[in-house]
Parts: C-alpha cells; sequence; structure tokens
C-alpha cells in the first residue's frame, strides 16, 4: 500500500475508532470499519468487526459477503455458501457476492448451481471475464469441453492477458484433442 493510502486508511480508522462509542449498534458503521481495518492489514480485528455488524443486523448482505471470505479461510465452505445465499437473497443485484456464490459452489462441486449463478453473473454483468471463466470450468467439469472452450474464448476476449484462462482454454483443448483422437472411426 503506498504512504499516502496508508495515511488516508489509518485516518479513517482513527475515525471509526471515534464514531464507534457514539453508535455502537451501527451495523453499517462497523462493516465500513471492517474493510478499513483490512485495509490496514488488521484482518482479526476486522474479522471480529464483521462479526459484530451481522450480530446487530444478520441480513446485512455486503457483511454477509465479506464473512464468507473468513468461513473459508476457516474451512468452512457450507457456511460460507449459506451466507452468500443470504446476501443475494437480500440484495439480488450485489453481483460479487453472486460470482463469489458460484465459485464457492464449483469448489464444492455443485456444478448446475454453479452454473447457474455464473450466468446470472454474466446477465448482471456482460463484461464479466472471471465469471465467464468460471463458467467455462463448470462447463469442462461437466464433461461440455466444446462449450467450456467457447467460454475460455470468451473470457480471453473480454481480458486478452488473461492467465488462468488461457490454461483452462490450453486444457480444454488438449481434453478435445484426445477425445476425438480415441473415437476417430
Amino acid at each position: 500500500m503506498l504512504q499516502q493510502d496508508q495515511s488516508k486508511f489509518d485516518a479513517a480508522a482513527e475515525q471509526y475508532e471515534a464514531a464507534l462509542p457514539l453508535d455502537p449498534k451501527n451495523a453499517d458503521l462497523r462493516y465500513d470499519y471492517s474493510y478499513t481495518l483490512e485495509r490496514l492489514g488488521r484482518g482479526e480485528e476486522a474479522s471480529k468487526q464483521i462479526a459484530a455488524a451481522l450480530e446487530i443486523n444478520p441480513n446485512l448482505p455486503r457483511a454477509l459477503y465479506r464473512h464468507s471470505f473468513h468461513l473459508q479461510a476457516q474451512g468452512k465452505l457450507d457456511d460460507a455458501i449459506s451466507d452468500l445465499r443470504k446476501a443475494v437473497e437480500q440484495q439480488p443485484t450485489l453481483t460479487e457476492a453472486r460470482y463469489a456464490l458460484a465459485k464457492a459452489l464449483l469448489a464444492r462441486g455443485d456444478l448446475d448451481a454453479a452454473r447457474s449463478e455464473f450466468e446470472t453473473v454474466i446477465k448482471q454483468v456482460p463484461g464479466h471475464a472471471d465469471a465467464v471463466n468460471g463458467l467455462g470450468l463448470t462447463f469442462l467439469r461437466q464433461g461440455q469441453t466444446s462449450q467450456a472452450i467457447v467460454q475460455f474464448d470468451h473470457a480471453l476476449e473480454l481480458k486478452p492477458n488473461f492467465a488462468e484462462a488461457a490454461e483452462n482454454l490450453r486444457v480444454a483443448r488438449a481434453s478435445e484433442s484426445r477425445f476425438q483422437s480415441r473415437h476417430k472411426p
């Protein structure tokens, strides 16, 4: 982080610390403070503020979204998915939460649900190269290699230097070539 940014986040943290005693039940204030703490590298304190925000308002979409990352880091994928589902139910247009949900579902192996969420993200943000790549991975894991290739190509059109999509495209094309060579008459 640049020194100038560090100073701004330090100043913001001081302001939140002064404001919290004046309004300790303000979930949005605690959430915003948690973001500042994370930017300052104070992850454990940030996690406590997110938990406090959710204790005050268990349906705060942004806090549910960010809390899901802490849960995933603890190996609690199902709990993270639950938080992400709740976040997108509360705020369907919170694209980053829906994208995180799609990735978590893919990690759990729930391919149909992951595909649906990736498709929804792409409808919300047509140029979302990461979601297009994720949809490609979903197709690949479902054995739909040609559809995966289309998605990886599209992700690379959207983001030409997207190394992950390029590697996924290479793997998908190699898989398709092996399949075709085995099934030649």
